[in-house]
This record gives C-alpha cells, sequence and structure tokens, in this order.
C-alpha cells in the first residue's frame, strides 16, 4: 500500500544503532585455538558482517 501511494515511503526511520568497533588483532586468539570440534558460521569464521563494515567505515574516515 504504501509503496502505491502518490508519495511512497521507502525508508523509514525506526531506531538508532550503533555498530560495534574492534581495535585490530582482536582475532588474533582464534589462531591459536585447537579445539576438539570444527567450528563453522559467521560467529565463529573469523569475519563477520559487522567486522566487514567496520574496516569499510574505518576506510571511509581516512577520505
Amino acid at each position: 500500500e504504501k509503496l502505491l501511494a502518490n508519495k511512497p515511503v521507502l525508508f523509514t526511520k525506526i531506531g538508532e544503532r550503533k555498530i560495534p568497533r574492534y581495535k585490530p588483532g582482536y582475532l588474533a586468539d582464534i589462531a591459536t585455538l585447537s579445539p576438539d570440534f570444527s567450528m563453522v558460521g559467521w560467529a565463529v569464521s573469523g569475519v563477520s558482517i559487522t567486522h566487514v563494515v567496520d574496516e569499510a567505515e574505518r576506510v571511509a574516515e581516512l577520505f
């Protein structure tokens, strides 16, 4: 309905969010782990979407 209106609403602000910032090297401990099981997924793979966004923001701030 809202997309078919005369003035469609594509985006609505629903609140404030803050992306966490990580210090360089915070994933270094993962390299020393040797558990008896395998770990997969965003939470333990060493790369998360939050990390990617955080690094992109740091690079953008340099410009």
